[in-house]
């Protein structure tokens, strides 16, 4: 198994806050440096993240046509494993764009945000490059975005899997989801 000493350490350091959600009340969450909520990320950090992203994308047993992120947190390590890899990426925003054709899911994660879809084509088949996976409900929206756009996700691709969620989402859409770091082995080691 690969370790990611520098991903590990800052989980474990990471402070903790209280949030609140709307439809849940408030709840403690670790501010991760390479998270939404993170500000700064060390060269050695970077470097652990985007290599390890970019050799579980190498490993995807199957073809795709470009990497797609969300916002907010994902989008630049999409980037920087769209640039290394050399492969397009499609950005889900929070924003509304304008553009004809956008199509646009709400987000049941309690803050009342929505994704929304464009530049997706009818067979494409992309991977999804994130930060941190709890609830899942990113990842649902985008599957389901992408049922709902005649587009297959071939494969999920993330830094930090905090919860066993992922795995129920796996068995409902099929799609393979590979984490950096699992909380379940952080808690093991």
């Amino acid at each position: 198994m690969v370790r990611f000493p520098k991903i590990e350490e800052a989980i474990r350091s990471a402070d903790t806050v209280q949030l609140r959600c709307l439809d849940a009340g408030p709840y403690d969450s670790k501010i991760l440096q390479f998270g939404e909520r993170g500000s700064y990320i060390g060269s050695e950090l970077r470097n652990e993240i985007i290599t390890g992203l970019c050799d579980s994308i190498r490993c995807q047993p199957l073809g795709f046509d470009y990497i797609v992120s969300p916002e907010p947190g994902g989008n630049q390590w999409g980037l920087l494993a769209a640039d290394r890899l050399d492969k397009p990426l499609n950005i889900l925003r929070t924003t509304m764009s304008h553009l004809e054709g956008e199509y646009y899911l709400p987000r049941s994660n309690g803050f009342l945000e929505k994704l929304y879809f464009n530049n997706f084509e009818e067979g494409n088949k992309f991977v999804v490059v994130d930060t941190i996976a709890n609830t899942g409900e990113t990842l649902e929206t985008i599957f389901m975005a992408a049922q709902r756009l005649q587009v297959e996700c071939v494969g999920v691709h993330l830094i930090y899997a905090k919860t066993e969620e992922y795995k129920k989402l796996q068995e409902r859409f099929g799609v393979p989801i590979n984490a950096l770091v699992y909380q379940s082995e952080l808690e093991n080691s």
